[in-house]
């Protein structure tokens, strides 16, 4: 049972992969090793005379050469191309790839094993070289088959999706931990590289991978928290820190007045936010709630009416969450902004925002009552009534505006 905890552990460490990539060029190289020697004896091509073998050896050699200068060509290459592409920050990742440095290995065993055949090798007989000549060939053959694994891989890499993936990786409770030790101030933020990929391709209007590169972010969040090793003061510490990633893309999306951009960051903040309701984190539930509610009210101010709409159904579906778990605070938090956020949207023509706020009040009032959380359910009636005021300066009362929705 140990051994396979400990396996998993191993399985689930980041240099899996690593250990994955080599075997796959060792089950290769045992494979063209046993075929290529089956032939060799099936057509007794195992032996060779000196001038043959040597002009066989010299040219091989001189080929491996060749390819492994193209293969260091095109790892620059690639790496430059994702550096320019993506962030600077994605060389790390680059260098952490064992392909390249794999091939490189398997060339340059080649053509030093190549060589030193050549320098053993006279004009007389090769008779006892024949095993080490057609090893050499294995070799030649070997390296040039790996060229196929290594393409395929460096293609797969350059894919912004997978790069997104390998590097939300990196994203765990020690790296976290690690940023706000003192004993290591200067270790790399592993979220930093996908902000910056998600900046990167909103410049570009890519907003697939914009999406899918906030959406790692949020899941790898879950899973982490997920984890049975970690205490509720770590999970606190790791909520806060990608949840203040959120806010700062949000407030730059926000800024931009990119409604598009500033959705995917709430949706993904929604997530978040129900996994610490979920996991009973009710600081970090908190933040999140009032980045919703203070976004909500900013954007009901400029006008800005489907951004504040949506700002109100996640403060709704958040502090659902958190009656659910009981979070009081939470609870009265929401409520509290689904009225503000609604009396502000009165104010400046968003009745549709307003009439939202309301209906998500009236069913938020009806959940807190359910779950016995009379206090929340009395702010919801006194968040009501602000509402309620507020749209009797404008159109009408609440019960209007429901009704005029019922009716559409």
């Amino acid at each position: 049972m140990a051994f396979v905890v400990q396996l998993e552990d191993v399985l689930s460490n980041s240099q899996r992969r690593t250990w994955i990539s080599i075997l796959v060029y060792a089950i290769l190289m045992a494979a063209v090793f046993a075929a290529t020697h089956l032939i060799f004896t099936y057509f007794g091509l195992l032996h060779t005379d000196p001038t043959t073998a040597r002009y066989l050896l010299n040219t091989l050699v001189n080929s491996e050469a060749g390819i492994f200068a193209i293969v260091v060509t095109l790892s620059l290459i690639a790496v430059q191309l994702a550096a320019s592409s993506y962030s600077a920050r994605v060389i790390d990742l680059f260098m952490r790839t064992p392909d390249p440095w794999v091939v490189m290995i398997i060339y340059i065993v080649a053509m030093v094993y190549g060589l030193g055949i050549l320098k053993l090798m006279d004009d007389i007989s090769v008779a006892g070289l024949e095993i080490h000549i057609a090893i050499s060939y294995y070799l030649g053959i070997f390296a040039f088959l790996s060229l196929i694994v290594f393409i395929w891989n460096t293609f797969s890499l350059l894919q912004p999706f997978s790069i997104i993936d390998r590097l939300s990786e990196r994203i765990d409770k020690q790296h976290i931990i690690s940023l706000h030790s003192r004993a290591a101030p200067f270790n790399n933020d592993p979220v930093q590289p996908i902000i910056d990929i998600v900046l990167g391709s909103w410049g570009k209007y890519d907003y697939e991978t914009l999406g899918y590169g906030l959406r790692a972010i949020s899941l790898r969040t879950e899973e982490i928290l997920e984890e049975n090793r970690i205490n509720n003061a770590e999970k606190a510490l790791v909520l806060n820190h990608i949840s203040g990633h959120f806010f700062k893309v949000g407030t730059l999306a926000l800024n931009r007045k990119d409604e598009d951009f500033t959705l995917k960051v709430f949706q993904n903040l929604d997530y978040v936010g129900l996994v610490a309701t979920r996991e009973g984190l009710e600081a970090p539930v908190l933040d999140i709630l009032k980045f919703f509610g203070n976004t909500g009210i900013r954007t009901a101010e400029e006008g800005q009416e489907k951004i504040a709409f949506e700002s109100v159904g996640h403060l709704r579906s958040v502090g659902e969450a958190a009656v659910e778990r009981q979070m009081a605070d939470a609870a009265r938090t929401s409520a509290f902004y689904l009225s503000e956020v609604g009396v502000v949207a009165a104010e400046h023509d968003g009745e549709n925002t307003a009439s939202f706020s309301a209906t998500n009040l009236e069913q938020f009032r009806a959940k807190a009552s359910s779950k016995k959380l009379y206090a929340v359910a009395q702010q919801c009636e006194l968040s009501l009534n602000d509402i309620n005021e507020a749209l009797c300066n404008g159109q009408g009362s609440i019960e209007g505006l429901l009704r005029q929705a019922a009716g559409k």
